[in-house]
């Protein structure tokens, strides 16, 4: 007889823990941390073990992704200083742009409240040639005839030479002029809120506008000019450019803030597309994903070519 063959079965060793096989620690992640997927804080996220491996981990609350406890030195940590320093410099940046815009309406309001009454000052001398007083040829500056600019010809001559909408056609070329510092302000505040809805930049980018206005008009000096009784009711004696400024300071204040704000609403709602204009023209097309927020801001795709 053969002798038995003994048959030897292999038997492979089934590892004590499957490979996902995890378990939670009562310990959590303490300190700055972030997630390496999402970068969302995982401070307070549960510590656990990966029983094949006996390595510690934090799970991402945010988006789920597991993050081992001991690994190399990375530059997570330094991304939330770096994004704290870029939100400052943003607010400045934000913060330094509405000063610009004060600034350029100030020039804007100036100019219009100057040049008018140096266009209507010599309107009035030219205009009254004839029946003013001799002395009132010597200078703007010289004392003004109070008798004279309260007789019949002094009234009748002021009323036709100091009213601003009897002459439209001629203060054009003022206006457009006045209205170049509005309409850069307008479009700094435009590009500064572009992020948004039409109805929420024109509001929130002509915010320098109505803080400027409101402190324009309520603390210029010519408001208690113009509130109180006149030089001359007061027996002082005023020159011919105090009586004309005293004449029209209602009128080119209303000259001047119709001016500031049609230019700073235009401003405002063509800021945004004029930037992108501009970035399309300087910039090439593998160039502008620099800057892809002045489109992607507003909704719009980055032009390829």
């Amino acid at each position: 007889m053969k002798p038995a063959v003994e048959i030897h079965h292999m038997t492979s060793t089934t590892p004590a823990h499957a490979d996902d096989e995890t378990t939670r620690t009562d310990r959590v992640v303490l300190g700055d941390r972030l997630c390496a997927a999402c970068l969302h804080p995982m401070a307070g996220s549960p510590i656990e073990r990966h029983l094949a491996s006996k390595i510690l981990f934090a799970r991402c609350m945010e988006c789920g992704t597991p993050s081992p406890l001991l690994e190399y030195p990375t530059a997570t940590p330094w991304i939330r200083q770096l994004q704290t320093l870029a939100t400052s410099a943003v607010l400045m940046l934000a913060l330094f742009f509405l000063m610009v815009q004060v600034l350029l309406c100030l020039g804007c309001v100036v100019f219009m409240k100057m040049v008018p009454l140096e266009f209507l000052i010599k309107r009035f001398f030219t205009a009254g040639k004839e029946i003013l007083p001799v002395n009132a040829s010597v200078s703007y500056y010289s004392l003004a005839d109070i008798e004279w600019v309260n007789s019949a010809d002094g009234g009748a001559l002021l009323a036709s030479s100091c009213d601003l909408w009897s002459f439209g056609i001629p203060l054009v070329p003022i206006g457009c002029l006045g209205l170049l510092p509005a309409i850069f302000s307008g479009m700094l505040g435009g590009v500064i809120f572009m992020r948004g809805s039409w109805v929420r930049r024109i509001a929130m980018g002509n915010l320098a506008t109505v803080a400027f206005c409101i402190f324009w008009y309520v603390s210029a000096d010519d408001m208690s000019q113009l509130l109180n009784t006149p030089l001359w009711a007061q027996n002082l004696q005023p020159t011919w450019e105090d009586v004309i400024a005293a004449y029209t300071h209602t009128s080119r204040m209303t000259l001047a803030a119709m001016t500031l704000w049609i230019g700073s609403l235009l401003g405002t709602a063509i800021g945004p597309s004029a930037l992108r204009l501009l970035a399309t023209t300087v910039l090439p097309p593998r160039e502008r994903n620099l800057v892809a927020w002045i489109w992607t801001f507003a909704g719009k795709s980055v032009p390829n070519r």
